[in-house]
């Protein structure tokens, strides 16, 4: 599943890409995540159903979270945080 999804965002297949991460456990798209090329990873995870994403940011580690949060915008940044449970906050 791994390798799918990596290949479908590599050929900009986003629509199917969407799709397949709906389907997708959190933990094993937090793992996808860190496959994905640094500066690639704030457009990989906008990807992301908004529900799904806040349980990826969840169970990221905290200099990935860092990472996204530098490349979001303050709209997405608070669309996030506001899905998170407060003690994920």
């Amino acid at each position: 599943m791994e390798e799918k999804i990596l290949e479908l965002f590599e050929n900009k297949k986003f629509t199917q890409l969407k799709e397949v991460m709906s389907e997708t456990n959190p933990v094993d798209l937090a793992a996808v995540l860190e496959e994905v090329e640094v500066h690639e990873r704030p457009k990989f995870f906008r990807i992301m159903p908004k529900e799904l994403a806040s349980e990826v940011f969840a169970l990221i580690d905290s200099e990935l979270q860092e990472q996204l949060i530098t490349g979001f915008s303050d709209r997405e940044l608070r669309a996030v945080m506001s899905d998170l449970f407060l003690d994920d906050t």
